[in-house]
């Protein structure tokens, strides 16, 4: 018998669960899709964002929840115009990532993140966004200067890390 409740309804929604005759709480987060971007000179995006969870502002690559009835590589050509001021039309190539998916905290939640590898066709350049509610900046990064920055704690968030260790494979590298 499946006693499967609600036990909150947010943002998040918290489910208690039955398995076993052992009761558990799942947490249902939105699946999300992240984009590993790079420009025509090999810098990385980063975007400094709010992240209200952890009441500070965060360096992660460009990412958005999956919200809407259309595929998870146009919604993250909306967050990558939204985020970065990146147009559909600036992007070389959009493909799914070494590792597509994975599940973002297994252990609680059935949420999944896609991973794609984006190549634009601009030169990226710092600047302050101006028109979205969490995200405040786009940044332009190096690989040596996202490995610097996930070694001095500056980087936390496990998909952005994710990244440094797939772009660092592409080139064929140890990470170190």
């Amino acid at each position: 018998m499946n006693e499967d409740r609600i036990l909150y309804n947010g943002w998040h929604k918290v489910e208690s669960i039955q398995h076993n005759g052992q009761n558990y709480e799942k947490l249902h987060i939105k699946s999300a899709v992240a984009g590993i971007v790079t420009d025509l000179t090999g810098s990385i995006a980063l975007v400094e964002q709010f992240r209200p969870a952890l009441n500070t502002y965060t360096y992660e690559i460009p990412a958005g929840v999956i919200d809407k009835p259309i595929s998870n590589q146009d919604i993250l050509y909306e967050e990558l115009a939204e985020e970065c001021y990146i147009a559909s039309e600036d992007i070389i190539s959009c493909q799914s990532a070494l590792i597509p998916s994975y599940d973002m905290i297994g252990g609680s939640s059935d949420a999944v993140l896609h991973l794609y590898r984006v190549h634009a066709n601009i030169v990226g350049q710092d600047m302050p966004i101006e028109d979205d509610t969490d995200v405040i900046r786009i940044m332009w990064v190096s690989l040596d200067e996202l490995k610097l920055m996930i070694m001095n704690g500056k980087i936390k968030d496990a998909k952005t890390i994710m990244a440094s260790f797939l772009l660092n494979n592409e080139q064929g590298g140890f990470y170190a």
